[in-house]
């Protein structure tokens, strides 16, 4: 246990905030961590005929992927700093949750670090809680960070 640390992030400064907590772990008990974040799949909304259109989805699921790729890396660079062994992964797919479920299930994950919400308002009420998802979908420890000065 605590060996290999998930720590998903939704490039919310709230999510963040549990980077300390699984830098402390990861020291303590000599873990390496795996940052995360999940890219939905393009939506392409139109009435008719996008010409293109699979062209069009490509350059937008490649963008996507290539934001996340780059702001897990500087996430993963700031660890680095703390003698941390650090990866990163981008998941495409939705729903969140599921995702990092199927993440840790298929990989040697043995413990989830994350904030109690990272995005927040009416999309937290309208999809539901991921930490809420997570606890009630695994038997790994998670362990829920509470932003200070979060409302």
């Amino acid at each position: 246990m605590y060996k290999h640390i998930l720590v998903p992030l939704d490039g919310s400064e709230f999510a963040e905030k549990a980077l300390p907590q699984a830098v402390e772990l990861a020291r303590r008990f000599e873990s390496r961590v795996t940052l995360m974040t999940i890219v939905p799949p393009p939506q392409l909304a139109a009435g008719g005929f996008i010409p293109d259109s699979a062209e069009l989805y490509q350059r937008l699921r490649g963008a996507a992927y290539t934001e996340a790729d780059t702001y897990l890396n500087a996430q993963a660079d700031k660890l680095r700093e703390h003698n941390i062994d650090v990866e990163h992964r981008v998941v495409e797919g939705e729903p969140v949750a599921e995702c990092i479920l199927d993440t840790c299930e298929n990989s040697d994950i043995d413990t989830i670090v994350m904030c109690t919400h990272g995005r927040s308002g009416i999309r937290r009420w309208v999809f539901g809680s991921v930490a809420e998802k997570l606890l009630r979908g695994t038997d790994l420890p998670v362990v829920l960070v509470r932003p200070q000065g979060d409302d």
